[in-house]
């Protein structure tokens, strides 16, 4: 038994089970050999077998507790965590103070959502072993689900100060995961103080401060949230707090605001969402040279890449570079469905001339996003060119009834008054 359990160990399967085999021949230990096959059937994830080796085990002998927890993770592993809590309260009775029963008990209740059952196992755990990781990533996955920020800081505090070199990576997942949450419905002062202990307990890691950023962005405090997304990055850089910290200090008016994008870049070349997403602010923020150049940074690894393409396209539009086209008709050809995709290849060829096929386009990009607002207003300005008058003002006139706000209203406002001049009647637009 114990030559199996070491091969067992160390992942010698076939001799595990040819040594569990020969331990069958002694009737007295007859359940714990079989135990261990079923075990060397997990570790092989043979689910069939190892369920066929527990059950006679436990035909030998019912009251065997390991026969019971490898019982309860075939269960699991099988998706059925009532079935698996069954178990797992079968080997508690068997030996109350058994942390791998009490610990998977709880694990099976937190997934059927029953969390006041699983808090009361995780105490009666913590009686038997008060610092132990598995329970207190259980108790964070609990904090999870109640939504209580104060106790998952707590957990990883315990988790930290049990091995400063452990990686709670999933707790820490978890945590971002309920502050966005929390950010989501408004509770901004209460993730700030959140954000606030999360580095004083744990200093070396960036949550808390990339958290911080994230809310001082949202206050429009542009300095502060520099500040704590530039801590955040030096801790733990990464393209995303590469962008955010860009936007901070563009926002604050800090000369050489992309330069933390550049120097991301540098060592993450092939970094093409990061890319993307920098492409797509330094384009709103009317850096285009600085844009196009990351699109067409990223047309060179990615040379299909669709959103790329198509943004690019709008960019040698607006520079009256005669690329425009082609580059729109390769984005269509890539993804002939998208909205987006569709408004810039119809305006561009309205504005090439070609106003019939631009307008089959436009109408298919208003049909797919009928609530943006531009592409409405570049079909009626198109029905405008193409001599449709009665058709271009109903499109505008109804495009400024049906929104209020979207980025070329002031442009739509303006062809109204157009038609007004020439004695169309708008009286009912707001």
């Amino acid at each position: 038994m114990l030559y199996g359990q070491a091969q067992l160990i160390l992942e010698q399967f076939d001799a595990a089970q040819a040594s569990f085999a020969e331990a069958l021949k002694f009737g007295s230990v007859e359940g714990a050999a079989r135990v261990g096959l079923a075990r060397v059937a997990l570790a092989q994830n043979d689910l069939e077998r190892a369920e066929a080796e527990v059950t006679q085990a436990l035909t030998a002998d019912a009251e065997q507790v390991e026969a019971w927890l490898v019982k309860a993770e075939i269960l699991r592993l099988r998706a059925k965590p009532a079935a698996a809590e069954e178990s797992f309260t079968k080997a508690i009775a068997l030996d109350p103070r058994n942390l791998s029963a009490r610990l998977g008990k709880a694990a099976m209740e937190l997934a059927q959502h029953q969390l006041d059952a699983a808090d009361g196992e995780l105490q009666r755990a913590a009686q038997i072993v008060p610092q132990h990781l598995l329970l207190n990533r259980l108790r964070g996955l609990l904090a999870y689900e109640r939504g209580d920020l104060i106790a998952m800081e707590e957990v990883l505090n315990q988790i930290l100060t049990i091995d400063q070199k452990e990686s709670p990576a999933t707790l820490l997942s978890l945590l971002g995961a309920l502050i966005k949450r929390e950010l989501q419905a408004g509770h901004h002062q209460a993730v700030l103080l959140a954000a606030r202990r999360l580095q004083r307990q744990a200093p070396m890691l960036a949550l808390g401060y990339a958290t911080e950023g994230t809310i001082r962005m949202v206050q429009q405090d542009w300095g502060g949230a520099a500040r704590a997304l530039e801590a955040a990055y030096q801790r733990e850089p990464s393209g995303l707090l590469a962008l955010d910290l860009y936007a901070a200090r563009s926002n604050q008016g800090e000369n050489g605001a992309a330069s933390v994008l550049e120097n991301w870049f540098i060592g993450h070349p092939k970094d093409i969402e990061t890319q993307l997403a920098a492409a797509i602010s330094l384009q709103q923020n009317g850096q285009l040279q600085s844009a196009q150049a990351y699109y067409e940074k990223i047309l060179e690894t990615q040379p299909n890449h669709p959103l790329a393409l198509n943004n690019l396209a709008w960019l040698y539009l607006e520079k009256h570079d005669q690329r425009a086209l082609a580059m729109a008709k390769r984005a269509y050809q890539l993804a002939p469905n998208d909205p987006q995709v569709l408004d810039t290849y119809g305006w561009i060829l309205a504005n090439e001339g070609y106003r019939l096929p631009g307008l089959f386009l436009l109408q298919r990009a208003v049909s797919g996003a009928p609530r943006d607002g531009d592409i409405r207003y570049h079909l009626a300005a198109t029905l405008d060119q193409a001599g449709r008058q009665e058709d271009a003002h109903h499109t505008v006139r109804q495009l400024l009834n049906d929104l209020t706000a979207f980025p070329l209203r002031p442009t739509a406002q303006a062809l109204l008054v157009k038609f007004q001049t020439r004695g169309y009647n708008s009286d009912e637009i707001d």
